[in-house]
């Protein structure tokens, strides 16, 4: 491939996800008209309680606990507890999303990203966060809003905290392009020919792909994301997952701000198919087409 992908990202979802997530930003009283009688309804007013006093550990062990007709509600606020008891609320989300795209259109991720290196990034937040995706997982196809917001929500942070894992190889808390790749990040965001470019090798602080395939992260057999180091199989995991979800919440339509937003996974889409020998070849691509959308920017 010899054209790097073209700028486009998620920036004019903000208005209808925001929509979409009131409730959650309400605060808990505002589901009590959920609660009814059975043992499920107690367990999430329990949860509920246990948030507004800020006891997350009493909240998770409730949420765990209900089943039923609630369990789609439960699975998506015990996903949204794991955020903000990793220091992420839904707030940074949605001023991620309205971020100033002068940059580039990776500025949402970016938004994240940087938040995130100032959270102690690492192995522990990352598989926190991971739970928080496997559980929006569990949300029924009857709830498809709640669940594509849900993973469209827990999966940007996650791939967030992947990129923000990087921003100690230069000894700060502030995510940077240099942190992603092992020689000039100017080089390589100007590159037309990604996979022969040295400078787009990823970091040391990111771990190569083993092979060009790519792992599904809705797949049953991944429950984890362990490992000292983030690795780019991680990466475009997290951004085939990030335009699964966009196409749940609608995003995948052509034309207008749902067909931009579309785009950008399918810039990723195609060079996932676009035949590459090595998996380092791919990788470089991957970090050609991050920073060249203003990722690190």
């Amino acid at each position: 491939m010899n054209r790097a992908p073209r700028n486009v990202y998620l920036k004019h979802t903000a208005i209808g996800l925001s929509l979409l997530a009131l409730p959650m930003l309400a605060g808990c009283n505002i589901f009590s008209f959920l609660d009814g009688p059975g043992n499920s309804a107690q367990y999430l007013s329990r949860a509920r309680a246990c948030l507004d006093a800020g006891d997350i550990d009493c909240a998770r062990e409730n949420y765990a606990k209900i089943s039923g007709d609630l369990a789609d509600e439960a699975r998506s606020e015990e996903a949204f507890t794991i955020l903000t008891d990793e220091g992420i609320e839904l707030g940074d989300f949605f001023s991620a999303l309205t971020a100033n795209s002068s940059s580039g259109s990776g500025a949402p991720v970016n938004a994240l990203a940087n938040k995130m290196a100032a959270l102690n990034p690492g192995e522990a937040k990352r598989e926190a966060l991971f739970r928080a995706y496997r559980l929006s997982l569990e949300i029924s196809d009857a709830s498809l809003n709640l669940r594509g917001l849900t993973k469209l929500v827990t999966t940007m942070s996650l791939v967030a905290e992947l990129l923000a894992e990087t921003a100690d190889s230069n000894g700060n808390t502030t995510f940077e392009a240099a942190d992603l790749v092992s020689g000039d990040s100017d080089i390589c965001a100007a590159t037309t020919t990604c996979e022969t470019e040295p400078a787009c090798a990823p970091s040391a602080e990111l771990d190569p792909s083993a092979d060009t395939a790519v792992p599904d992260w809705a797949a049953d057999d991944i429950t984890t994301l362990a490992g000292e180091n983030p690795s780019m199989a991680m990466i475009r995991s997290g951004l085939n997952a990030l335009n699964a979800a966009l196409g749940e919440l609608g995003q995948d339509t052509s034309g207008g701000s749902t067909g931009d937003t579309a785009e950008f996974g399918e810039e990723f889409e195609q060079l996932e198919a676009a035949g590459y020998n090595t998996a380092g070849a791919i990788d470089q691509c991957y970090m050609n087409a991050l920073l060249e959308q203003g990722i690190g920017g």
